[in-house]
């Protein structure tokens, strides 16, 4: 995995991408759609913050 972030503009557009999906998809796909947000932008997401 590339240590190289997206840019915050590429981020966003990314994330409006993938918003209307998430918000119709199972625990099961959302988990799915996090972990391919993860691998494509390196971001790294605080899995203990509760959401």
């Amino acid at each position: 995995m590339s240590n190289v972030l997206l840019p915050m503009d590429t981020c966003r557009q990314l994330l409006r991408a993938l918003k209307t999906r998430y918000q119709a998809a199972s625990k099961a796909e959302k988990t799915r759609i996090l972990e391919e947000f993860i691998l494509i932008s390196g971001t790294i997401v605080n899995q203990q913050s509760g959401y």
